[in-house]
């Protein structure tokens, strides 16, 4: 048996099969049966002598039966509780701002002292990760490479540099050198106008490796010492595995 992934009897035509790493020289396909069960057999002659036959059975490859596969060949490596982390087993989540009211300050006395956003208003969606609505935090179940992304409509108090950044289990990670857990790279800037009501974006996103347990959130800074405003309108966090 040759398993191909033809997604329909029409492609399994004679180029596609004369590139097989065995091609069949000087054979040509006589007739095609449908076997009727999610198979079909191509009937082969040779030109030379007629008399030589051969049959080769096809058979689609369906997503169940390449994950069966996947698994079955994995298995003869690696150690069964090894499979979710060579398959991907997926992660992620997403909480979102929605519906704020801008003229209202949200958050007050923003310095240079980290703050932790706390305008997520809506859980969206997640998948061994766990969501801590009223916290706005998100707790890894599965260690592994993250990326970590974050997008923001804005505003605040006038003339003052906002910056967003995740923070892991309370800490900025990677401020003193430079490896599969910093976060340093994640991070976005951007300076409201002096009109006031000015609305802007600002977003960022990055690659971490992140350990199961690990709670991931996003601050805010400025560079106003008496402390500014910070008011989200609309927002979305995401974090995802990608291996």
């Amino acid at each position: 048996m040759v398993l191909v992934n033809y997604p329909s009897l029409a492609e399994a035509d004679t180029a596609k099969l004369r590139t097989s790493p065995n091609p069949l020289l000087g054979w040509e396909p006589k007739a095609t049966i449908d076997n009727g069960d999610g198979t079909f057999t191509i009937d082969w002659a040779d030109d030379a002598d007629p008399r030589n036959s051969l049959n080769i059975v096809i058979t689609k490859v369906t997503q169940s039966l390449r994950d069966t596969l996947e698994k079955k060949l994995a298995s003869q490596f690696v150690d069964i509780e090894d499979l979710d982390d060579i398959v991907g087993e997926p992660a992620f989540a997403e909480i979102a701002a929605v519906d704020h009211i801008t003229s209202a300050p949200q958050q007050t006395g923003i310095n240079s002292t980290p703050v932790k956003i706390n305008q997520f208003n809506k859980i969206v969606r997640s998948k061994n990760i766990t969501i801590s609505g009223p916290d706005n935090n998100l707790t890894i179940l599965l260690p592994g490479f993250y990326k970590i992304e974050f997008h923001f409509s804005m505003t605040g108090s006038t003339n003052t540099n906002f910056q967003v950044v995740p923070f892991v289990n309370g800490l900025q990670n990677g401020f003193n050198s430079f490896d599969d857990d910093d976060i340093r790279h994640i991070d976005t800037v951007r300076k409201t106008g002096t009109a006031p009501g000015d609305v802007g974006a600002m977003s960022a996103s990055g690659i971490a490796h992140l350990d199961a347990g690990d709670v991931v959130d996003l601050r805010v800074t400025t560079d106003d010492v008496a402390g500014a405003n910070f008011n989200v309108i609309r927002a979305n966090f995401i974090i995802a595995r990608v291996r």
